[in-house]
């Protein structure tokens, strides 16, 4: 199950609000009603933890630039919407998929399972 959310901005002094976009069966099913834009996908370790999002945001505008549409996201409410999507699933670990259509974020979440050690 991928459920997604959205990051809109709401009045005039810009709040931040995370909404529930819908739930889907998979990542490519989510994506069909997302609109055209930039992505990124990773992946949480120890639960929570999410390694260089930082970069992951640059990517996304980097690639929105390329696309025509120049726009900064906000990398402190990216984080707020990705911790919210880890509190509102709860799974153990979980993959994203962030897509940047300007102005708007969605972050979709789904379970993820890592392989056993012994694979690697």
């Amino acid at each position: 199950m991928v459920t997604t959310f959205r990051l809109d901005v709401n009045g005039p002094t810009g709040e931040r609000a995370i909404t529930l976009v819908g739930e889907h069966a998979s990542l490519r099913e989510a994506s069909g009603y997302l609109p055209d834009g930039a992505y990124t996908t990773f992946r949480t370790y120890d639960g929570s933890r999410v390694l260089r999002l930082r970069q992951h945001v640059q990517r996304l505008e980097e690639s929105v630039a390329l696309l025509g549409n120049p726009a900064k996201l906000d990398e402190a409410a990216t984080r707020r919407a990705v911790a919210h999507a880890l509190r509102a699933t709860g799974y153990p670990e979980s993959r994203f998929r962030l897509t940047f259509a300007p102005p708007t974020l969605f972050v979709s979440i789904e379970p993820f399972t890592p392989y056993p050690p012994s694979l690697y």
